[in-house]
């Protein structure tokens, strides 16, 4: 199959960070830099280790990159994020496209450019909850002390104030959801030109014969906060049920504790057999196994009771590849996955976030009729392969557009080339 592209043009991604551990945001990076070889990646700060999937000499870093003692310390470096993106030189290119939960959008560019943003979300630690905002910056030590709490809201208004402001400097925004669009358009006044809803990368199910329990649920996320993997263990406990929780993050101590002697966690350079051995011969109820291969994952997943994701997604790439193994999903209705997976048909929809909403969501998988056929179409309807055939499309059209006007004041069209995909 093929579709529009630009190989022969001069190419730029951008992309806020490459600090955190691989999930749906890197996913969505990796199939880009997939469909366009030829482009560098511009970000703020580039940690090798967190991002061994990404080839380090297509990566261009900021000056934030050049001052060790700052750009691993998220609270401070998001202040500097405003200057780190404005000073990238960009003339040389003719596409430029930002993936962005943050400032990355707010690249310059002239009007010979274009500019297309993948939009994750608007930045959470300036439209979340003030308690939120402030237990963002609070949770770097520096940020604590009286006399610089006082300086939080003076620098949250400014980051807020630019990042309106840059929300408007690309051509196109695509939202990952409808979730997603509503809010830029709350936040920023500003209608997206579309929603294109993020990939999956697709697994063949392998039984490798992992010693797992029977009936478990299992969470695969990033342990932060918003994603309330608390709910899911005070849900699992409060029923007696196994819960296996893949993943890593700054929550993970006090999810442990949470979990109290009820857990157990996988020990470093454990292999992901022993520890399942090791449970079933325990009481264990909430199994922490840090990461695992996509193999595993996808094993982890097919032999589950279902997914649960209590939390607020952007969207929920997780449950795509739940849906792809034919499991069903907990999810809050107002996810962006939700827009996908149907309630009481391949989801199961929490209306609020509280464990006694998940408590009655498990309680209710018995009942529900699940259709593994629809699930796992949806999923085949966003692998990466889908994802690359429609982001190419979008952008042909984008730039037919764009060349029109160019046009009328230069008084020339340059055309796309197209190219197999």
């Amino acid at each position: 199959m093929t579709n529009q592209q630009f190989s022969q043009f001069r190419i730029a991604i951008i992309y806020d960070h490459l600090t955190t551990q691989f999930g749906g945001a890197e996913l969505v990076l990796q199939t880009l830099v997939e469909l366009f070889p030829q482009a560098p990646i511009y970000t703020s700060v580039f940690q090798p280790s967190a991002a061994s999937w990404i080839d380090p000499k297509k990566v261009r870093t900021s000056f934030l990159q050049k001052l060790p003692w700052l750009k691993f310390k998220h609270q401070l470096m998001v202040i500097l994020h405003p200057l780190a993106f404005e000073s990238f030189d960009l003339t040389q290119f003719e596409l430029i496209i930002s993936v962005t939960a943050g400032a990355a959008k707010g690249v310059l560019t002239n009007p010979n450019q274009l500019h297309l943003c993948y939009q994750l979300t608007p930045p959470r630690y300036l439209y979340g909850q003030i308690k939120r905002i402030n237990d963002y910056y609070q949770s770097f030590w520096l940020f604590s002390l009286p006399c610089l709490k006082m300086i939080l809201q003076p620098i949250t208004n400014y980051l807020r104030r630019w990042d309106r402001f840059a929300a408007h400097r690309p051509d196109k925004t695509i939202a990952i959801s409808k979730l997603v669009a509503n809010r830029i358009k709350q936040n920023y006044q500003l209608t997206v030109d579309g929603v294109l809803y993020p990939p999956f990368r697709s697994s063949t199910l392998r039984a490798t014969g992992l010693p797992l329990p029977k009936d478990y649920l299992i969470c695969i996320s990033r342990l932060v906060n918003y994603k309330r993997i608390d709910l899911a263990i005070k849900a699992s406990l409060r029923l007696n049920q196994i819960l296996i929780i893949v993943g890593q993050g700054r929550e993970k101590n006090r999810l442990v504790k949470l979990a109290g002697a009820n857990s157990l966690v996988r020990r470093t350079g454990e292999s992901l057999t022993d520890v399942l051995k090791h449970r079933s011969s325990s009481t264990s109820q909430i199994i922490f196994l840090s990461n695992c291969s996509e193999t595993e994952k996808f094993e982890l997943l097919g032999r589950s009771h279902a997914l649960l994701m209590p939390g607020l997604e952007d969207f929920g790439l997780t449950g795509l590849e739940a849906a792809s193994v034919g499991r069903p999903v907990i999810i809050d209705r107002q996810s962006g996955i939700a827009e996908l997976l149907k309630d009481k048909q391949t989801a199961i929809h929490i209306t609020k976030t509280t464990v006694e909403a998940v408590v009655e969501a498990i309680q209710q998988l018995p009942r529900l009729k699940f259709s593994t056929t629809q699930a796992q179409q949806i999923a085949n309807a966003h692998t990466t392969q889908a994802f690359k055939l429609s982001f190419a499309k979008m952008i042909y059209q984008f730039w037919q557009q764009h060349s029109t006007i160019s046009a009328v004041s230069s008084n020339k069209q340059t055309k796309p080339v197209p190219i197999q995909v």
